[in-house]
């Protein structure tokens, strides 16, 4: 079974988007505000969809098997 993520993953996706932040500045372009707001948007949207899986399966564990 694959094991939960970790503080690795979170630091690698900080990573990434202070990179994207410093692209768009060495870009010229004068703010950082679409990055991060499109980020947190996604975020949110990422953690909501995982809910809602997840409790898809919670609820019935024995309707996703196949019959034997």
């Amino acid at each position: 079974m694959p094991t939960q993520p970790g503080p690795s993953l979170l630091i690698a996706l900080a990573l990434l988007l202070l990179m994207a932040i410093a692209a768009f500045m060495i870009g010229g372009f004068r703010t950082q505000h679409p990055i991060a707001t499109a980020a947190g948007r996604a975020v949110l949207q990422l953690a909501v969809v995982s809910l809602v899986i997840a409790a898809a399966f919670n609820r019935s564990p024995g309707h996703w098997s196949s019959p034997r």
